[in-house]
């Protein structure tokens, strides 16, 4: 395959994220990503996970439990660089090892959200038709429809990742009040919202040129 068709796809996956209802559907996995990564860090701060919650508008909550002012600044600043993070690490699995070991990981990481974290009614119906497609996708791993399938699921966490990090920067300067995980830093730290709003917005960005990089370097 010629370099310079993962631009192609960006620029597909940016069209799909555009869609009132199949963009929506597609966009949750970067909210699911997103609150994995808080429950993740307040597991490994000695905290717990008490539930996730997904809304169709594609925000999310995690409820979680934390130990001290700095395992709860860790918890609450954890979800936009794993978001990211995952993209790129999502980019890395399938241009090095193929589209079968990143449908395992998407299909492990939603099967797990699934059975200890997911617990409302949208958020459960949503993992689930999820993991059922992509699972599906994974057993017909061979065909074209599933590899396209798979680009079109890698781009979008790689877009979704840069994307909702711009909306928390736009927020954390216009409304302070609205800016979720950087407004709560803010409270947490005193460090101004505006400042983690662009901290998040650089970190989604170097995870994104990373990601497209291994996708460029393997040819695609």
């Amino acid at each position: 395959m010629e370099k310079g068709y993962i631009f192609l796809w960006l620029l597909a996956g940016i069209a799909v994220v555009s869609l009132p209802i199949v963009g929506v559907y597609f966009r949750l996995l970067n909210t699911l990503m997103h609150e994995i990564g808080h429950a993740t860090m307040s597991m490994f701060m000695g905290g717990g996970v008490r539930k996730i919650e997904l809304s169709s508008d594609t925000s999310g909550l995690a409820t979680t439990t934390s130990k001290n002012w700095f395992s709860q600044v860790m918890i609450t600043g954890a979800g936009y660089p794993f978001a990211s993070m995952m993209a790129a690490l999502s980019a890395y699995i399938f241009s090095t090892f193929g589209v079968n070991m990143f449908y395992l990981l998407i299909v492990s990481v939603t099967a797990l959200s699934l059975l200890i974290w997911v617990r409302n009614v949208f958020g459960f119906l949503w993992v689930s038709t999820f993991f059922v497609i992509t699972g599906f996708a994974y057993l017909n791993s061979e065909t074209n429809w599933s590899y396209f399938y798979a680009m079109l699921v890698l781009v979008i966490l790689l877009i979704e990742s840069v994307r909702s990090s711009i909306v928390i920067l736009r927020l954390s300067f216009k409304q302070k009040n609205e800016a979720g995980d950087a407004r709560d830093l803010a409270l947490l730290t005193k460090v101004p919202t505006l400042v983690w709003g662009i901290l998040f917005f650089i970190q989604s960005l170097l995870f994104f040129v990373q990601g497209t990089l291994f996708l460029w370097k393997a040819g695609f």
